[in-house]
Formats: structure tokens, C-alpha cells, sequence
């Protein structure tokens, strides 16, 4: 299993098991997951959490698109 918010995995037996009235389960390591997700907040956007270090992570970045050539008009 993995945290629903920080994606770290989880033993079986440990953590929280929230079941919400839509029955999606969410599975939480500790308080501190808990509560963030409480309050709508994403696991992308911490230092701390799993799911932001997997974006961080350094690699090859994709290449940067090219500007468009300006286009310039003339008037007759």
C-alpha cells in the first residue's frame, strides 16, 4: 500500500484507513498526511513528500520549444 497524500509505501497493518461516503479509500502513514489531505492540500507541491521527489528528481529535461519566427506586415 502508499500514502494517499505523500506516497511513501506502508507496511500492511500500519497507518490509517479513511473510507469516504463515495467509498474511495484513502490510506494515510501518519497524522501529518492526514491533515494536509484534510485540508485539500497536494503531496506534489512538498519537499518532503515522495511524489515531489520524483518529480525533482535530475534527468534529462525535455528539449525547449522553439520561439516562432515574428511575422512582419507591411502596409501598401
Amino acid at each position: 500500500m502508499k500514502c494517499s497524500f505523500c506516497s511513501d509505501s506502508l507496511p500492511a497493518g500500519a497507518g490509517k484507513m479513511l473510507v469516504k461516503l463515495d467509498g474511495t479509500v484513502l490510506y494515510f502513514c501518519g497524522s501529518k498526511c492526514e491533515k494536509n489531505k484534510k485540508l485539500g492540500r497536494q503531496g506534489k507541491k512538498f519537499k518532503w513528500t515522495q511524489t515531489s521527489r520524483s518529480l525533482r528528481k535530475p534527468g534529462p529535461k525535455p528539449p525547449a520549444k522553439k520561439a516562432a519566427p515574428k511575422q512582419s506586415y507591411t502596409v501598401l
